[in-house]
């Protein structure tokens, strides 16, 4: 069974015991159970979240209430600190009805905890078609066939002074990545 979570999704310390009793159904039936997850660069996460759900042209329900120019300065703005620590903490919920809730260094570790306990894989997005893909294709013993992918997400263009408050804005989120992505290209947990 292969399991994707995307859109509602309740964070990591609310899913804690589900993971715990998948894990533990599948040892007495002896069933392998493998979890994966991506991270992204902080920076990048930030614009990509900022395009897809804070952009004018957003008209989805899952849309942020609050909608921008596509500017650096509306980029950070609409940022809010460490916001993948944030979603894999607290969830995230495709009916956007208020500012999500910001993360403390001790949720942040609480998240690190929970991944390196139950993930087999933590890969970044970046390495998703040389890396974790081909690892995910092995493991479920199906041909991989690298994509190329003809979206282009219209990006901004950030100077090296946007760039760093963004990075220091996404402190934990960074901590998070160096201490928790999986540093090869075989399943080490």
């Amino acid at each position: 069974t292969l399991f994707e979570m995307h859109g509602n999704i309740p964070g990591l310390p609310a899913l804690e015991e589900q993971i715990s009793t998948w894990k533990r159904k599948a040892a007495q039936k002896n069933i392998p159970f493998h979890m994966f997850t991506t991270l992204r660069d902080p920076v990048d996460h930030q614009v990509s979240y900022f395009l897809h759900f804070h952009g004018l042209r957003c008209k989805w329900s899952w849309c942020e209430k609050d909608l921008y120019e596509v500017s650096p300065e509306n980029l950070l703005q609409a940022s809010i600190p460490n916001r993948q620590c944030s979603i894999l903490y607290h969830g995230q919920s495709e009916r956007k009805t208020e500012t999500p809730p910001t993360v403390t260094d001790e949720q942040c570790n609480q998240v690190s905890q929970l991944l390196q306990k139950h993930m087999t894989w933590i890969g970044m997005t970046d390495s998703l078609p040389d890396t974790t893909l081909p690892l995910l294709a092995k493991l479920l013993k199906v041909p991989f066939v690298k994509a190329h992918s003809n979206a282009h997400r219209k990006s901004l263009e950030l100077d090296e002074q946007m760039t760093a408050r963004l990075r220091s804005l996404s402190s934990m989120d960074s901590k998070l990545i160096r201490d928790t992505v999986s540093q090869s290209d075989v399943f080490p947990r």
